[in-house]
């Protein structure tokens, strides 16, 4: 047995030893995952084990948040229960799966005009609602004082520390040229923050079949408080900008004045820095180098 199928087998027997009545279900690996292990179980439900310290962190917190942020929602979200590692020795979360097919690229073109035009209706909704929620309420440190340059200017220092074993003049010059006239003009920053996903994709959205409608979004491990035009990129980059303008058709937060300047100029040049520093929090020093050559050829060309 590999290291790979031995990892997944401790996951599915700490399933089986807490969950006993799901001890005879069908479990499913999921094969393509990010910060968590995920195994369905009995195509009902999904158990997620998170992978890094950032991920369990995020667990702790969307079983605080979602389930009064489902309250406000039409389009169904994760409604987890959490398991801490203190009392079965595995951190883990699980939720009823929510049934749907991821809205890859392809799905959406196959759909009809009218299909496409229901998606466009039902993600403006979503996060029209989900960018009004009061996140001031949220008792959680992350969702206190929230100040949306000075993160970004974290998030530039860190990146900056965390790159130094790997990068080189050219691209630290590039890194500075992208960063510093973004942070330095303030007219990036007269936004009024909100709640965000912070993560939307195609693999996080579900699209149900009978009813041709968005059935639900998952995955909110990356939810904070920032710039709503930063929630678009994930969907820019995936379904293009003419998807993007008539999904703002139904949306009623406010579109300010450089909402689409920093999408063009900042978010979408940024996706592969995550990429990086997840790669350097797990020790994968090829998943590194990769996308920091991939950062280079889109800054330096």
């Amino acid at each position: 047995m590999s290291s790979y199928e031995s990892g997944y087998q401790s996951l599915i027997a700490c399933i089986s030893r807490n969950h006993p009545e799901l001890a005879n279900e069908r479990f499913q690996v999921a094969k393509e995952t990010w910060s968590n292990d995920v195994v369905i179980v009995g195509n009902r439900y999904i158990f997620r084990f998170p992978k890094t310290a950032t991920a369990k962190k995020s667990l702790k917190m969307e079983k605080q948040v979602l389930p009064k942020l489902s309250e406000q929602l039409t389009v169904e979200i994760p409604s987890i229960q959490f398991v801490s590692d203190r009392n079965v020795g595995l951190s883990y979360a699980y939720y009823p799966l929510i049934k749907g097919s991821k809205l890859s690229r392809k799905l959406y073109r196959s759909l009809t005009f009218e299909q496409k035009k229901r998606v466009q209706e039902d993600l403006g909704r979503f996060l029209s609602d989900l960018h009004a929620y009061p996140w001031n309420d949220i008792k959680h440190s992350d969702f206190t004082n929230v100040d949306v340059k000075e993160n970004w200017e974290h998030f530039y220092k860190t990146f900056q520390k965390a790159i130094r074993p790997y990068t080189n003049k050219a691209l630290d010059r590039a890194i500075t040229k992208l960063f510093d006239p973004f942070l330095s003009n303030p007219a990036n920053f007269k936004f009024e923050p909100c709640l965000l996903h912070a993560d939307l994709k195609p693999d996080h959205l579900l699209y149900d079949f009978d009813k041709h409608r968005l059935a639900g979004v998952i995955d909110f491990g990356a939810m904070e408080v920032g710039d709503p035009a930063f929630e678009f990129v994930g969907l820019y980059n995936a379904y293009g900008k003419a998807f993007i303008d008539q999904l703002l058709k139904h949306y009623t937060g406010t579109i300010d004045n450089t909402f689409w300047q920093r999408i063009n100029d900042f978010y979408v040049k940024i996706v592969h820095f995550y990429d990086v520093l997840y790669g350097i929090e797990i020790g994968d020093a090829k998943m590194v180098k990769y996308h920091l050559s991939v950062i280079q050829r889109e800054l330096l060309g």
